[in-house]
């Protein structure tokens, strides 16, 4: 009988250091993604992610609320600098206004976009060409947020579309942002981030979706300021070589990626900086090749399932896709 109570504790204790383990390990990797979203900037200056982000965090999953602000408050100092880290410490008081005060949860609105423009704009010189750009800002982060949250409330229904693909596209943007200014043995963690999403956007969705993936990465490194905007035409010339090839087979797509990249380098012009360029890529190149089979397969029958089921209506969806990533 003694035994048997034994047992019992000890099954219970190991339930509560399981229970434990798995909480803290949530809120550690939260409080990850909240420093390399603070770490992102747009034109050298933070930009609004964690403002953006710390919205739906705090809607959805309050208890992770803390651990995001913090990694976010430590990625912001560390990367733009303290005094957009000390706006960012008040918008943490801010935040919970809104949903505890009756009638107040419009509010959240005009908030996003003040702390948005806040965020980005502190310790800026205030000129005019600056005013319309932390406008700009704050109008983005306002549309963003929106589409965020409704697209997260259709993806929790099951209600999914080629919306869906389009908003993991930019969500993706924002965390190759922040680790863009990061340099791990020479290499770029958001270049091989950036990277391996070229490779399986060319994987599932063929020339059109490498290309469009490569245009996506380059202009968001562009618009941080660690690359110059030559680098969008190198990125799109790999991810389009990379659907080119997978076509024959899937692996393929890593050799394509790579050739793009070569020709365009030797023919046009050299990506700068070099050496991290280089290395990230052909790091992602090979990492993508210890994807099973299956994986593949299942994106691309899930890709399938967004579009259109009339040929016909293939180029025209397509040609959206594009147009919606470019806006």
């Amino acid at each position: 009988m003694a035994g048997e109570v034994t047992v019992v504790k000890d099954k219970r204790w190991d339930n509560q250091v399981h229970t434990a383990w798995t909480r803290w390990r949530e809120r550690l990797l939260v409080g990850a993604a909240g420093a390399v979203l603070g770490q992102a900037m747009i034109y050298h200056h933070a930009a609004p992610f964690v403002v953006l982000f710390s919205l739906l965090v705090w809607q959805r999953r309050s208890r992770w609320y803390a651990p995001f602000m913090a990694g976010g408050l430590v990625g912001t100092a560390l990367g733009p600098g303290w005094m957009p880290a000390a706006v960012l410490a008040g918008w943490t008081l801010i935040v919970p206004v809104p949903w505890h005060r009756a009638g107040w949860l419009w509010t959240k609105w005009p908030l996003l976009a003040f702390g948005a423009a806040a965020v980005f704009g502190v310790g800026q010189l205030w000129t005019v060409y600056a005013l319309a750009i932390v406008a700009a800002i704050a109008v983005g982060a306002v549309l963003l947020y929106g589409v965020l949250a409704r697209e997260l409330d259709q993806l929790i229904a099951g209600e999914v579309n080629r919306r869906t693909l389009l908003l993991l596209l930019a969500s993706l943007g924002c965390f190759v942002a922040g680790l863009a200014g990061l340099r791990v043995f020479g290499t770029s963690p958001g270049l091989f981030v950036g990277g391996l999403v070229m490779l399986a956007a060319s994987a599932v969705d063929g020339a059109s979706g490498g290309a469009v993936a490569g245009a996506t990465l380059g202009v968001t490194l562009a618009l941080r300021g660690s690359s110059s905007y030559d680098t969008v035409g190198i990125l799109v010339a790999g991810g389009f070589a990379a659907g080119w090839l997978q076509a024959r087979h899937w692996r393929l797509a890593s050799l394509g990626l790579v050739g793009g990249v070569v020709v365009y380098a030797v023919f046009i012009q050299l990506p700068r900086p070099l050496q991290p360029f280089w290395l990230s890529l052909a790091a992602a190149a090979v990492a993508f090749q210890a994807l099973p089979d299956a994986v593949v397969d299942m994106g691309r029958k899930w890709v399938e399932s967004l579009t259109p089921l009339h040929a016909e209506d293939l180029v025209k969806d397509r040609l959206e896709k594009i147009g919606d990533v470019m806006k």
